[in-house]
């Protein structure tokens, strides 16, 4: 993978969502907010294929990445266009808020490793500072934007820090009751959530949620996830991502 020139370069959270994130046979159109090097689209791309062999519309499917950023638009672009899945991915150099606006109710899937930062320090990178900070895209902004491009009965998946993953569950409630009455509206309703521990006996670092566009409440599963022990990396964190990491 390509990381020059993106702002935003491979990293374990990345990985870890493009790993742990639902994705099912039914799944056709699938979104990637905050592309970066596109490596959660090039993820998804993979598994998309994977889980459609048997299927007979194999082909019939597209990963969309969108980023702000033209260097990193660029950069997923040439991954994108030199990987095996190369005819089913597409990328964008647009703020999500525009795109959102002209793609309504067409994704079945969308997830994202979102700027998180809010009034922390800011880098003198005004690029890397805008990929870090939620200044340009703010979590109502998120929220709404996924709701709008979401099919009912789609998913949307996203990794964040822990106390940010706390104020973005609030957002949620909040837009739910001031926006959207359940009975005849659907709504984001969150359907799994793992928290993810760096090391053993360690804080929680990262919290991964998926949420389903849905008017029904949803049973949410909880799952723990430990990336490391004193033995090295953990047998569910390689499990998770084997297929992603020439290492494992």
């Amino acid at each position: 993978v390509y990381q020059r020139h993106s702002v935003m370069r491979v990293n374990t959270d990345g990985v870890l969502l493009g790993a742990w994130m639902q994705i099912v046979s039914t799944d056709k159109k699938l979104l990637d907010i905050g592309t970066g090097t596109g490596i959660i689209a090039l993820m998804a791309a993979q598994r998309l294929k994977k889980t459609s062999v048997d299927t007979e519309d194999k082909n019939n499917f597209a990963v969309y990445g969108v980023d702000s950023d033209a260097a990193s638009c660029s950069e997923a672009k040439t991954n994108f266009a030199e990987s095996k899945w190369a005819k089913i991915l597409f990328t964008e150099n647009i703020e999500f808020q525009e795109f959102a606006a002209a793609h309504k109710n067409r994704f079945d899937l969308i997830f994202s490793n979102p700027p998180y930062f809010t009034d922390s320090l800011k880098s003198p990178n005004k690029e890397k500072s805008s990929a870090r900070h939620n200044d340009n895209l703010s979590q109502a902004d998120l929220i709404k934007g996924v709701t709008a491009c979401l099919k009912e009965g789609g998913r949307f998946a996203l990794i964040l820090p822990t106390e940010e993953a706390e104020d973005f569950l609030k957002k949620v409630k909040f837009l739910k009751e001031h926006f959207s009455q359940e009975s005849v509206f659907p709504f984001l309703q969150l359907s799994r959530k793992c928290s993810v521990f760096y090391k053993e006996h360690g804080q929680i670092k990262r919290v991964m949620m998926e949420f389903v566009y849905t008017r029904l409440p949803a049973d949410c599963r909880d799952e723990k996830l430990t990336i490391q022990n004193e033995m090295g990396y953990t047998n569910e964190y390689e499990n998770l991502t084997k297929d992603f990491y020439l290492a494992f």
